[in-house]
Parts: structure tokens; sequence; C-alpha cells
């Protein structure tokens, strides 16, 4: 009994953030994930849902500090308290449904950028490979019983492969009489190079991987905004689910600098892109093709404010509207919306 009476006395003399803060301490340190969590309060009575039991404490709270001071400005104080309360534990859940959201998308977008960097990588190592037997093919090593017409179309198809054709070849020539505005023969019949160029180019896996590691980076930068405004730096996030967060920034910044490797270590040229005369000019390292990512940090620094702000708001109209003040709610809806996405605004 000494004991409950102690902790109701500190309760009273809580904050309102101190109370959902200790409310997220307790939470945090009982699940592991958001998931697990989730299913255990839809389990549980409704007194036991966050925001009844936020309430139940703030009041009680409430009255406890405010006694002997009259029932109007208990009451004002007990409202403008449970108002404060709700704001951050709809914050909070807010933000979780901004990760949930954008987990599934970040999922499929590090399968896509893997995917396309192993198909990058194929085929650079065809290239070199293609290159090499052209090489070996025009040299004559080829056994004795085998026909010329052979030799030639084994090199014409695997010519089609070369990310940057050789001079004389006839991929060459062929490129050479469609810049100078002549039908390309070959091109009714659906040759090997009208499919190969259809493989995926080193300059747009970098966009993938760049827009990738925005997006991840930005959520997490949310988040941290997020927990040092309004929920004093304490952590919001379950174990398991900031862990995989922090995953998926690593392996975004692993592509980052793997592509960056790749364009160092192979010739991605582009089809045709020799010097004057038709020679093959000396390869350059794309330097602008390069994912600088300092560049992508300032980028989503830039990007937080207006993007928590947007989630503040959007958490604020949720506990006015879920109070009972549906017009003030509505409005800070249009507003976020407008101030994110309205007229002039960057998509």
């Amino acid at each position: 009994m000494i004991a409950k009476a102690r902790i109701a006395k500190i309760e009273s003399n809580l904050t309102p953030q101190q109370v959902v803060l200790n409310w997220l301490a307790e939470t945090l340190r009982q699940h592991d994930s958001y998931h697990v969590w989730f299913e255990q309060v839809l389990g549980q009575p409704s007194g036991e849902f966050p925001l009844n039991k936020v309430t139940k404490t703030l009041r009680e709270a409430a009255r406890a500090a405010m006694k002997g001071q009259g029932r109007s400005a208990s009451a004002e104080a007990d409202d403008d308290a449970v108002q404060e309360a709700h704001f951050l534990v709809k914050l909070f859940l807010r933000t979780y449904e901004m990760l949930q959201d954008q987990a599934q998308r970040f999922d499929a977008s590090l399968s896509i950028c893997v995917l396309k960097m192993r198909l990058c990588g194929f085929r650079a190592m065809l290239d070199l490979d293609v290159r090499e037997a052209i090489k070996v093919l025009r040299g004559g090593a080829m056994p004795a019983t085998a026909r010329r017409s052979d030799i030639d179309r084994l090199s014409r198809r695997l010519e089609e492969y070369s990310l940057d054709p050789l001079p004389g070849s006839s991929k060459a020539r062929r490129q050479k009489k469609q810049a100078a505005g002549k039908l390309d023969d070959d091109a009714a019949h659906g040759t090997m190079g009208s499919w190969f160029r259809m493989r995926i180019g080193i300059d747009e896996l970098g966009d993938d991987i760049v827009d990738f590691l925005v997006k991840v980076r930005l959520t997490r930068e949310m988040i941290q905004a997020i927990s040092r405004t309004y929920f004093a730096g304490q952590p919001i996030l379950f174990r398991k689910d900031s862990e995989r967060l922090e995953k998926l920034v690593g392996a975004a910044e692993g592509l980052a600098t793997m592509h960056n490797i790749m364009l160092w270590t192979y010739d991605f040229r582009p089809e045709g892109d020799d010097s004057s005369g038709g020679q093959p000019r000396v390869f350059e390292p794309p330097i602008d093709s390069l994912i600088d990512q300092e560049a992508v940090r300032e980028q989503v620094i830039a990007n937080v404010a207006k993007n928590v702000a947007y989630e503040v708001r959007l958490a604020k109209a949720e506990t006015l509207i879920g109070l009972g003040e549906s017009d003030q709610g509505h409005r800070l809806i249009r507003e976020a919306f407008l101030k994110l996405y309205g007229p002039g605004k960057p998509q």
C-alpha cells in the first residue's frame, strides 16, 4: 500500500509528456517489434489500449495536481493534459504507420537494385568475354573443319553483345549507316542487338540506388528528429524494427559503394561512343555518374523538417478529431497536404 501510494504521488507530478514517455519505455521494453505489440493490444480489454491507458493516468494525475483549485480550472487542465498526451501517442502511431508503409517499398527497392546490379555485372563481364572471343575468332584459332560462314556468323552474333562496337565490325558499320540516315537492313529481322539494347544500364541502376538511399535515409532521419523534438530523445522504435531500418540503410549505402566500384572497374560507355575517326576512345572513369553519398545526405537533411511537419500536423489533426473538434482537425489535414503536396511543391 505504501509503495502504491508513492507511485500515485509521483505520477500526479508527471507532465503529459513524461506519462507518455513512461508508457512508451515500458512498451518498448516488453516487446521486440510493433507487430508483436499490436497483436497483443488487440487481444486486451479496451482499457489497456494506448490512448485509454494514458488518458486514465493523466486524468488521475491532473485531478490530484489541481485539487482545491475549483472544478472549472481542474477540467481545463485535465483537457489540456489529455490533448497533449493524445497527440504524442498519435504521433508515435503515425510514425509507425509511415515506417510500415515504407517497409514493403524498401524491401522491393532493395530486391530490384540487387537484381539490376547483378545484371549490370553480368553485362560487363559478358562484354569482356565477348570481345576476347571476337579477337580469337578473327585470329583464325578455329578447327580446320569449321566453315568460314560459321565464323562470320558467330562473329556477328558476338558483336551484338559488345557494349562498344569494334572498329570495322558489322555493328559499327550499321551504326554509321543509321547516323547517316540510311535504313538499317537488319532492323526488320529483329537482330540480337534489338533485344540486348533493352538490357539494364548502369545509369538506370544508379538512379534506382539514389532513390532508394534517399528514401530510407529520410525515413531514419525523420524518426530521429521526431524522437529528439517530441519524445525528449527517447527511442520510439521497437528493437527489431530499429535494427531492420538500420540494415536497410546499410544495404542502400553498400549498393551505392558497389555501384561506384563497378563504374571504376568496367567500361560502361554507351554504344558507339568513339572518338573521331571511329577509333575507340581511352576509357575515362565517368565521374559525373558516381553516387555522391554526401550530396545524398545534404538532400535528405534539406527535406527532413517539412516531412516531419507533415506527420506532426496529421497527428494533431487526428487528436483534435478524436476529441470532438472535427472542424479544426480537418482544417489541419488540408493545411498539411497543401504545405507538402500543394501547387508549386516538388513531387
